[in-house]
């Protein structure tokens, strides 16, 4: 498994996780100090060329048309790069839960919220789908949820702009299964209701708890993807409003043509089911939003009995009343196996009996009518010509009262007349049709044609877009200032700001935080969207000094000097140390946006003296090295703090820590009489005796202790090892350990 630790100009700082041909690294981009995502697409070693060519220009494609979508609701896409063989895409850092992974927690979520998670999708592939762009993947692993429920759509890396249908080739089933709509499964051509179909069954996923479509193969999915109608939300979840049906099954129509056509309808039916779910009539079933009844099926058998018998006549006209029904919807069906023409009008229409009857045979067989002939009548007195009936007015209608709302303030124009400001709620309409607009500075106008009449309230809710050559920023945190080419337009998060077409220089600054910069381009056509994340801002720490001095900063090493180092503001405290120099500190305080320097030069240290003595005497350790025995000179000792240990076996050892100045010298004495013995020497009962001679004569030293000069005769040592050390001019050291035994006289004679 490749361990990545950089990719270009970018520092790895964690996995984030792995899929398919899919690796998402953390990263720290060092130029502007933010943190990254860097999606890596690592292509099979073993693909042959002509394929690897087709999906390198299928991803380039891809990571193309994701960068075009800039918007609150997707995740922002920063670059697109290569090294070596590893390809990748640069996007935003998100901070936050990944939906399905809520789901398997939750189970299902709240209407309410679930709803309000739906429309910031939908906004998010309104705005993907308006530039030629599908995601072709909507789940909920493709979803994370920020603070606050906030959406952001993530894995734009399968989407593909309608255009490039050369590098992706129809047939070719991208997405996951369970979400796929039904002409994904078939491998036909898709456009945005494919997404609408997706984003019908997660829907349906968080507010029931079960997906719509389930099987245990993979047959059996494609099968119920294409043919299948699950339960209805409500039916599950009977917690839910009713009308929810209509919304869930109009997304998941199987054809395209049944489904919204584009996600503002789609918007404009959730905000509806949102403030006032009863605005979808009862009768209005979700069956029949979503089963057409107007194209040649061949997949439905209807039964017809056999011919014979008694029923036979009524029988066989009811299928064929059956067949002319289901035929003047323009329907083919199989009959045993074979396929019936739409029957003539004479055989569909049954002759109208004079007056109803009970029976079905008698309203449809024939009977032959016996001829009565009626009884002669008197003849009766002719009647006054009588006037033409007179011909009602027809009734008017009854006014309606409508509600207009918008995702903006705006003002309603009906019919070209400005009759107020959304929300607009029970404003009387007379009958008959009508053109309702919602009108914002900055914004697209909003249209919708009605016909109002009925009596009943309707209400409308506008989905106004941003206009061309309008800008909105927003940033993290909010209350940033937003200057375009130097000019102050106002504070994040900035809804619309008019701007001329073109090249602009866009600055987005808080007190405290690093300020964003960018030069953008305005579009007369389209809005541009600007989501800026702001940093703390940072000082430049500086030092220089004696060059390879370490560094340290809050007690911890930070490097060598000299050296830049990019900080938070605040107070620190700097060391230097170097080998031969004398430490210095000093306390600094790091100002934001702003360079600090700092002076950091060593003084060489100088060299004393150490004279060491003892009485009687003493073994000299000198900063845990040994260094003979006293008394004894120590020259070019380097100054500062030493520490002296003085060791004689007869007595507690005794330490000192002297301070060492720069051509002075030091003295260090102590007298080992004034210290007690040890505690071994003091409990030593038993005795023996020690008899030295050398030639030439020599200072004989035992334990430590200067006995004479020999010839030396020794009593009552106490039993046990000696050490016994003879000092002769010009000769080397004689040195043994000598085991002295009760009542024994040990005697060493030492030669030339």
């Amino acid at each position: 498994m490749v361990q990545y630790t950089k990719l270009g100009r970018y520092e790895i700082t964690r996995e984030l996780g792995r899929g398919g041909m899919g690796i998402v690294l953390q990263a720290r981009d060092p130029m502007i100090d933010r943190l990254v995502a860097l999606k890596i697409i690592k292509f099979d070693d073993l693909l042959e060329p002509e394929r690897k060519a087709e999906l390198l220009e299928r991803f380039f494609i891809e990571a193309r048309a994701a960068g075009k979508l800039t918007h609150p609701n997707i995740v922002t896409i920063h670059d697109v790069s290569q090294e070596d063989e590893t390809y990748f895409i640069t996007m935003e850092f998100l901070e936050g839960h990944n939906l399905a992974d809520i789901l398997r927690q939750e189970k299902k979520l709240d209407f309410q919220r679930a709803t309000k998670i739906i429309l910031q999708v939908a906004s998010g592939l309104k705005f993907a789908h308006d530039r030629h762009t599908i995601h072709r993947d909507i789940k909920p692993g493709n979803i994370m949820l920020m603070e606050g429920d906030h959406v952001k759509i993530m894995d734009f890396g399968l989407a593909r702009l309608q255009e490039a249908s050369s590098v992706t080739q129809t047939g070719h089933a991208v997405g996951s299964p369970q979400y796929m709509s039904p002409e994904q499964v078939r491998g036909q051509h898709m456009d945005g209701r494919t997404d609408i179909f997706s984003l019908g069954v997660m829907y349906y996923e968080l507010i029931t708890g079960a997906r719509p479509f389930a099987a245990e193969s993979i047959t059996s999915l494609m099968y119920k993807i294409m043919d299948y109608n699950p339960p209805t939300p409500a039916e599950i979840n009977q917690g839910l409003p009713p009308a929810v049906d209509q919304v869930v099954y109009k997304m998941m129509a199987k054809k395209p043509g049944d489904r919204y056509q584009n996600c503002g309808e789609l918007i404009a039916d959730l905000n509806l089911l949102l403030s006032d779910p009863d605005h979808f009539k009862a009768d209005e079933t979700a069956f029949a939003k979503t089963v057409a009844m107007d194209t040649h099926r061949d997949d439905v058998t209807v039964s017809v009995p056999a011919q014979g018998g008694p029923g036979k006549s009524r029988s066989m006209l009811i299928g064929a009343a059956m067949v002319a029904l289901l035929a003047a919807a323009g329907l083919y069906y199989t009959m045993a196996g074979k396929t019936v023409e739409p029957p003539s009008a004479q055989v569909a229409q049954a002759p109208e009996p004079a007056a109803p009857t009970p029976s079905v045979m008698a309203a449809t067989e024939s009977i032959p009518a016996t001829e009565t002939k009626p009884p002669a009548a008197e003849p009766k007195p002719e009647a006054p010509p009588q006037t033409a009936a007179k011909t009602e007015e027809p009734k008017p209608m009854p006014d309606s009262a409508i509600t207009v709302k918008s995702n903006v303030a705006g003002d309603v124009y009906l019919d070209g007349q400005k009759v107020g400001v959304t929300p607009l709620e029970g404003f009387k309409t007379a009958a008959g049709g009508h053109t309702l607009a919602v009108k914002a500075e900055n914004y697209t106008t909003w249209e919708k044609s009605f016909t109002a009449g009925d009596g009943k309230p309707q209400t409308f809710t506008a989905a106004l877009e941003l206009a061309g050559g309008v800008l909105r920023a927003v940033s993290t945190p909010s209350g940033a200032t937003v200057t375009l080419d130097g000019q102050k337009i106002g504070v994040t998060p900035l809804v619309t700001a008019k701007a001329e077409p073109g090249e602009h220089l866009l600055e987005i600054a808080v007190a405290g935080m690093a300020p964003y910069s960018q030069t953008i381009k305005i579009s007369g056509d389209k809005p541009l969207i600007v989501s800026a994340t702001l940093q703390t801002a940072m000082g430049v720490l500086s030092v220089k000094g004696t060059a390879q001095a370490t560094l340290y900063i809050n007690g911890k090493e930070a490097g060598q000097i000299p050296m830049e180092k990019k900080l938070p503001p605040g107070a620190y405290s700097l060391a230097s140390a170097k080998e031969g120099h004398k430490r210095q500190t000093t306390e600094v305080e790091v100002a934001a946006e702003k360079t600090t320097e700092v002076s950091m030069e060593l003084e060489p240290l100088g060299v004393g003296s150490i004279t060491v003595s003892a009485n009687p005497w003493a073994k000299i350790v000198i900063d845990g090295q040994d260094s003979g025995v006293t008394p004894r000179t120590f020259r070019n000792i380097t100054e500062g703090e030493v520490k002296v240990t003085l060791v004689n076996p007869g007595f507690a050892p005794v330490e000192k820590t002297i301070l060492v100045r720069k051509d002075q010298t030091t003295q260090v004495f102590h007298s080992f009489t004034e210290s007690a013995p040890t505690a071994t020497a003091a409990k030593s009962q038993a005795f023996g005796s020690l008899a030295i001679s050398s030639t030439p004569p020599g200072i004989v030293f035992l334990d430590g202790k200067v006995q004479g000069k020999t010839p030396v005769d020794l009593d009552e040592l106490s039993v046990g090892s000696h050490t016994v050390i003879i000092k002769r001019d010009g000769m080397t050291d004689y040195k043994r350990e000598v085991k002295i035994v009760e009542g024994v006289k040990t005697r060493i004679a030492i030669g030339k």
